[in-house]
């Protein structure tokens, strides 16, 4: 790229964060075979040390990509068939309802429809983490839906996925990532041990305080439960690392692609396997294996993204074009990150995203949809206020902090809700219908969760932004 693109990059990465009280960010673009980095902020406001090219941020569930890349070198190697049970190759395996679990497929772990409660995080043991000890306390993992049914993200599916990869080459999830990805790639600001962590320059999350006008302030520990590394706990990596592995899947665009997997296998990562529900964003319209995939223009897009304890990550791929987008930020961003893709897509390729234009259609009957409904880490009531319907939501792991939102139509069976301290809008979408005509499901955040009360409640206007 040239040097006015580069400043380009610069002056507009450093606008938003501002503009978005980002605390640290980090972006990489790659485009038309050049590479060219832009970075903004600190990797902690404590210690305030700058961020640079180099340093490392947690990538969340993009590393789910990474866990399907080494499934699908096992399937080239005729280890794996991804349309095998799951207990073909991990008998130990047990959830909470065994006939249930005797049927998962490999395949439907990858794509999130299993069934499995996909937000189970319990403690890591204390006697040290392992993907194993997580597997063991499967046998309390709840059906969310019948498997094969419907699609509801699931890191739970790819938490057994990563301990598949162990039994069947006996070697320990973060060792092939090393063996099978960083070192074939030639990748070298990855973490994906934390013991390593003093090797790098590594990012510190942050969280919103409370109130309005409340500062970012250092989150209460550095990771989330490491048991769940495969799902995206652990995996920390520079944004230029990221688009390096990020080529290898994209056509033409890595002379060492070749290494990593076959054209066959690659190409199937991003083949749709389930749709995902509608209004999703930009480009997002199928899970594949792995990816998350949509198209632009008829062509192609492929895309993930991640968050941890106060570190988000953001990859989007065009692999016919050999254009791809990497940011990673180490407080709330998503508004950021909207503004900045658009803009740099726009501005370096001239690409703007299919956005999903709300119909005409006006919301169906509120009896539909009021009701309470619950998977194992949320829980969200809908009632009707009174300027229509009100959505209040609490984590089940704090079940007194309850935040909510009126819900605006966007069609008969869809609306968008904005939460309080929250710079962009969600999408809830109620699904299938029992033989009252009510919704059995809401979905929300790529996350279903099953109606397990009815309800007729009037919520006061009060608190719903």
């Amino acid at each position: 790229m040239e040097q006015t693109q580069a400043s380009y990059l610069q002056a507009t990465l450093d606008e938003l964060r501002h503009r978005h009280g980002v605390v640290g960010a980090s972006l990489a673009i790659l485009h038309e075979g050049g590479l060219e980095t832009a970075v903004s902020g600190v990797l902690n406001r404590e210690t305030l040390v700058p961020v640079t090219a180099d340093s490392l941020f947690q990538v969340g569930s993009i590393t789910k990509v990474f866990t399907a890349t080494l499934v699908m070198q096992l399937v080239d190697e005729g280890l794996v068939d991804l349309d095998q049970t799951v207990q073909t190759y991990l008998p130990q395996l047990c959830t909470s309802q065994a006939a249930a679990c005797r049927q998962v497929t490999v395949r439907q772990l990858l794509c999130h429809t299993s069934g499995l409660e996909g937000d189970f995080f319990p403690e890591d043991d204390p006697f040290g983490p392992s993907i194993a000890g997580f597997v063991e306390r499967c046998r309390l993992l709840p059906q969310l839906h019948p498997v094969g049914e419907r699609f509801s993200y699931c890191n739970s599916g790819y938490t057994i996925v990563g301990r598949l990869l162990e039994v069947v080459t006996g070697r320990p999830w973060a060792g092939l990532m090393r063996e099978r990805i960083l070192e074939p790639l030639g990748l070298q600001q990855v973490l994906v041990d934390p013991a390593d962590a003093l090797r790098f320059r590594v990012a510190m999350g942050h969280l919103k305080g409370e109130g309005e006008d409340a500062a970012h302030c250092l989150a209460p520990k550095c990771y989330l439960p490491l048991s769940h590394a495969p799902a995206g706990t652990v995996l920390s990596m520079s944004a230029t690392d990221l688009l390096g592995f990020a080529r290898a899947h994209m056509d033409g665009c890595s002379d060492r692609a070749d290494t990593l997997l076959s054209a066959v296998s690659r190409d199937a990562m991003q083949q749709p396997q389930v749709a995902v529900p509608r209004h999703s964003p930009p480009a997002m319209t199928h899970w594949g294996l792995g990816w998350i995939v949509g198209s632009c223009n008829g062509e192609t897009v492929v895309s993930h993204y991640g968050g941890t304890l106060g570190q988000f990550g953001y990859l989007r791929c065009f692999p016919r074009r050999g254009l791809a987008l990497a940011v990673l930020t180490n407080s709330d961003s998503m508004g950021m990150y909207e503004e900045l893709e658009a803009e740099l897509l726009s501005g370096i390729a001239g690409i703007t995203l299919p956005r999903d234009a709300s119909s005409e259609e006006s919301a169906g009957p509120a009896d539909r949809f009021v009701g309470c409904y619950q998977n194992m880490a949320q829980r969200i009531e809908v009632v009707v206020g009174d300027g229509g319907l009100v959505a209040r939501r609490s984590e089940l792991a704090q079940p007194d902090t309850v935040v909510a939102s009126r819900l605006a139509p966007i069609d008969s069976d869809c609306f968008a809700a904005r939460w309080p301290r929250s710079s962009t809008q969600q999408t809830i979408a109620f699904l299938d219908q029992d033989s009252a005509g009510r919704a059995r499901y809401l979905s929300i955040g790529f996350r279903l969760l099953r109606r397990v009360a009815n309800g007729d409640s009037r919520a006061a206007s009060q608190g719903a932004g």
